[in-house]
């Protein structure tokens, strides 16, 4: 078989100001003719504002309920063509699932190549004033309280920066929880990124009751927080273990508790517990 030359295009494309758009983005818009986008509609209006003409061009659907034939669509048209993904907003692997595309073409000797360009995570990063290194982004978290706080646990055993996407309608709700579990910690509330009501928020946990009043509820929003001191185990973490060393209150059992508590060998602690 000969050498597959079509590639498949990650275009990344502005989040809301269309100054952000880059020569490159352009010169492919222009040049492409197969785009596989979140929604043709709002594609299609991106273009008439870039003032790309659209004649000739192919426009399809592609998100994360997409099914199987339209990844089988995709690699057909690869085998000759080069296939542009894009979302309405920002880069195609952070705000939306192409991941699994990018994954299969890989194991098909695909060629994959990226248009980069803005990101809200990284612009909430660069004006939050938090430290960026290191710092982790985390998509969109759980929607129930039980989720979170499991996302939280995590946040809480790693030093350094962790951003996430939340929505409007479950901000307060997302806040309550995240600033009562890190009332010492730096918080950012970003929306509405390089868009004309652009909004940035900072407090610390324990101030948000006194914050949440100017905080509007609306658009496009990441949440930045800052873990100054990591713990190796979260405070929920401990309890459970806890309960389960008083079902069987051995010292064996306790040192393996502390072991993890105090990130110490278990032999050591469990010397120390029988020296005499």
């Amino acid at each position: 078989m000969g050498e597959k030359t079509a590639k498949l295009i990650l275009l990344s494309v502005p989040i809301g100001n269309l100054e952000d758009i880059t020569q490159r983005a352009l010169k492919t818009l222009n040049e492409e003719q197969y785009f596989f986008v979140e929604d043709t509609r709002n594609f299609s209006k991106l273009l008439d504002l870039l003032k790309i003409e659209k004649i000739g061009k192919k426009f399809y659907s592609y998100h994360d309920h997409s099914k199987e034939d339209v990844y089988e669509k995709i690699f057909l048209i690869l085998e000759e063509q080069n296939v542009v993904i894009a979302s309405d907003a920002g880069s195609p692997i952070i705000s939306d699932p192409a991941y699994p595309l990018v994954k299969k073409a890989i194991e098909k000797g695909i060629t994959v190549t990226s248009n980069p360009g803005v990101s809200s995570p990284l612009v909430a990063l660069e004006l939050s004033g938090l430290p960026a290194h290191p710092f982790m982004f985390h998509g969109f978290l759980g929607r129930d309280k039980s989720s979170l706080n499991k996302s939280f646990d995590l946040f809480e055993s790693i030093e350094g920066g962790h951003f996430f996407f939340e929505s409007p309608n479950r901000l307060m709700g997302t806040l309550e929880i995240l600033c009562a579990r890190f009332p010492n910690e730096n918080i950012v509330v970003a929306r509405e990124l390089t868009k004309f009501y652009e909004s940035v928020y900072r407090f610390k946990g324990h101030e948000f009751q006194d914050k949440r009043e100017d905080i509007l509820e609306k658009g496009e929003i990441v949440i930045g927080l800052s873990i100054s001191k990591s713990k190796k185990l979260s405070e929920r973490q401990i309890a459970q273990l806890g309960e389960e060393y008083l079902q069987s209150p051995t010292p064996k059992a306790l040192s393996k508790l502390l072991s993890l508590i105090l990130d110490r060998p278990t032999k050591e602690i469990y010397s120390y517990l029988n020296k005499k």
